[in-house]
């Protein structure tokens, strides 16, 4: 009776804490994004309407011959993959007029964030209501949620469609989760390791329609604004050049030592690209047998090391924090307890502390950890490859997407 009774005060107490949290984020991110009078604000968002309006007429706002338009707000940034700016995703996140995209981006952060919260409630359903309200505000609590909203970012909305692939990855199959999964690598830099996830659990069907929207949104911009794919994405890795060393990231922290090796920015970003490509694509073919939210998980932390990132796409870890919390919970184990309060603070400091280099040292270290941590709770489901069943992996995820 004392034990129920001290869950219950220690429950109220922690939901309290982290409701105070959520409200300071989501109402600060909220009145930024809608009302700000600051000059060129909210400014990710803001690029993305600027480059839309010209793809929307035909043209490649990347390119320097390119006609400059006479636009409310003008903000080319650095060069996105195509198929952000296709028919569907560009045109249904960036077409409205201005003042009007604020308001209407507004409500589409709103909505993903309702879906991560339905995905917490749907996919962790045999937890007691308790848990299940705990791992949501743990979500909510997260700084992220207020640098995404105040400069217009994708994490959110990103982390949304992949909720909705889980959610929907056992039903409507292939086409609805394709669809969703599709939507999500409109920012591959974050979300492209997903796709992988989904593969080699089985789900081949489902990024085989995710691919397909990729290629018929590329395609559809490249037709429109008349640019061929190679120079496109030359445009990109120029882009990664000038930011490579900016944000948080492995890779702004290695590049001192590859710029003493005589390595170029390029050059260290492919190196750390190809080094965590394949640590992450290992770890997927070893736990492959996992649920998928491990591999989501893998996929999470993939991402977030290895490229160029900002304390925004720190939200991702979302796929992190919330299985080694329902973990926890569930197992009561000191070392997953450990791993989640790890995560979650690193997810729950203030935005100056995410601007502080140790503090971005611990976030880093605290990720990898944090999945170690909930590999290991997971290593029933290891099978490492030999020789004889490495070549069968693709056939497995053959058999069981169909």
């Amino acid at each position: 009776m004392v034990t129920s009774k001290y869950r219950n005060v220690l429950f109220w107490f922690v939901a309290t804490i982290l409701l105070l949290l959520s409200l300071k984020w989501i109402l600060a991110g909220f009145q930024f994004l809608l009302f700000s009078q600051i000059p060129g604000e909210p400014r990710d968002l803001l690029c993305h309407w600027t480059e839309q309006q010209y793809v929307n007429r035909n043209l490649n706002p990347y390119l320097p011959d390119t006609p400059r338009l006479d636009l409310p707000e003008h903000k080319i940034c650095v060069a996105h993959f195509p198929w952000l700016r296709s028919f569907l995703t560009g045109w249904l996140l960036y077409t409205a007029d201005l003042p009007f995209v604020r308001y209407y981006y507004a409500l589409i952060e709103l909505v993903a964030i309702g879906v991560i919260i339905w995905w917490v409630w749907h996919t962790f359903h045999d937890s007691n209501r308790q848990v299940k309200i705990i791992l949501s505000l743990s979500v909510t609590a997260c700084s992220s949620i207020f640098t995404n909203l105040w400069v217009g970012q994708l994490a959110i909305i990103l982390s949304g469609l992949l909720c909705l692939t889980l959610i929907f990855y056992n039903t409507w199959k292939p086409i609805l989760p394709g669809l969703f999964l599709g939507f999500s690598l409109i920012k591959p830099t974050v979300t492209a390791f997903f796709l992988p996830a989904v593969v080699f659990h089985g789900g081949f069907g489902i990024a085989i329609v995710a691919l397909v929207y990729v290629g018929i949104a590329t395609m559809d911009v490249l037709i429109r604004t008349q640019t061929g794919l190679l120079e496109w994405m030359s445009l990109i890795l120029q882009s990664g050049d000038k930011i490579s060393s900016q944000g948080n990231s492995l890779l702004s922290l290695m590049l001192p030592i590859f710029k003493w090796l005589g390595l170029s920015k390029q050059e260290s970003l492919l190196l750390v690209l190809a080094i965590v490509s394949c640590i992450t694509l290992v770890l997927m073919i070893i736990y492959r047998k996992a649920p998928l939210t491990t591999l989501f998980a893998i996929a999470a932390v993939g991402g977030r090391f290895a490229t160029y990132h900002r304390a925004y796409d720190n939200f991702m870890m979302i796929f992190l924090l919330v299985p080694l919390g329902y973990l926890a919970f569930k197992y009561s184990t000191k070392l997953l307890w450990f791993g989640f309060i790890l995560v979650a603070l690193s997810l729950w400091g203030s935005v100056k502390m995410s601007q502080n280099d140790l503090y971005q040292l611990f976030q880093l270290l605290a990720w990898m950890i944090g999945l170690a941590i909930l590999l290991i709770s997971q290593h029933k489901y290891i099978e490492i490859p030999t020789v004889d069943n490495t070549e069968n992996i693709v056939n497995e995820s053959l058999d069981s997407s169909g």
